[in-house]
């Protein structure tokens, strides 16, 4: 069975619990994307003004970014545990029984090892995995931000004060407001930007270590293969009947496999335990 103590365990969310939260969370995001919209106008009728929108400021525009990068961490550690509780009772599923006693003596050789990124991940400790999982989505969610600030920018420096629109055969006054100083936007872009680099240098990293452990599993791998093929050379196959008696057992253990993993539950690590407890005040009943 592959390693899973780093995300599954005796305590934590059920995978129904953890489904729930990251629908809570899904929502809660919804209230937190920032559209820097970055003016509010009104028409002028003498001494009163008539609002064209409802647009407002956000001082917490870049805090609320921030915020919507760590609960997209948490999406994606619960999801990353279901998704990976599921692969590991489909794969037991999947097994097909194969008889050691056909060939008592000799030793079956291991199959070809997992190398996928997924793999390298499941054999982390959890705040490793947490880590890259983190700084993965934190990098994804904030780099939408600043890829797209040059069009943020443009709209800034395009910014009109005073405008006019006819309105039933009239021309009247638009006045626009800023909402946020060029100051703001670029100290919030350089903030965001700051914290990309820091997420995409943790997410390069464990990228490059994960190509490493690769080779070193493959090597690993082909050591094993070579020292059993020298084994086998000098054994005589041998028969035996009991063969059904075994295809039941391993039915058995099977079912005993899937059991004890519908039971595992999805470890929260200690970093995102704030942001669960969060999420919780709007999760629970």
């Amino acid at each position: 069975m592959e390693t899973m103590n780093n995300i599954l365990g005796a305590k934590g969310l059920t995978s129904s619990e953890a489904n729930h939260v990251t629908n809570i969370v899904k929502e809660l995001v919804k209230d937190l994307q920032v559209g820097l919209t970055l003016s509010t106008s009104y028409i002028t009728e003498g001494d009163e003004k008539l609002p064209l929108d409802e647009n407002e400021k956000n001082d917490n525009w870049v805090k609320d970014t921030q915020r919507s990068g760590k609960l997209y961490g948490l999406s994606a550690w619960l999801k990353t545990a279901i998704k990976f509780k599921e692969k590991l009772l489909n794969r037991i599923e999947r097994e097909s029984f194969v008889s050691t006693i056909e060939s008592p003596t000799l030793e079956s050789f291991p199959s070809m090892p997992y190398t996928e990124f997924g793999e390298y991940l499941n054999q982390l400790n959890t705040k490793d995995r947490n880590e890259y999982l983190s700084a993965e989505s934190m990098a994804a969610h904030i780099g939408k931000i600043i890829h797209s600030f040059d069009e943020v920018r443009k709209k800034s420096d395009e910014f009109v004060p005073t405008s006019f629109v006819k309105m039933d055969d009239r021309t009247v006054t638009v006045k626009s407001i800023r909402l946020y100083t060029k100051e703001e936007l670029s100290e919030g872009f350089y903030t965001l930007q700051k914290e990309h680099r820091k997420a995409e240098k943790i997410v390069n990293l464990y990228k490059s270590k994960s190509h490493d452990w690769a080779k070193e599993v493959q090597k690993d791998h082909n050591n094993k293969v070579k020292a059993m093929q020298s084994r086998n050379t000098d054994v005589q196959l041998q028969y035996n009947k009991v063969v059904e008696a075994e295809r039941l057992d391993f039915e058995n253990d099977k079912r005993e496999e899937k059991k004890v993993i519908s039971g595992f539950k999805i470890i929260i690590p200690n970093e995102l335990q704030s942001t669960l407890d969060e999420v919780n005040k709007y999760a629970k009943d």
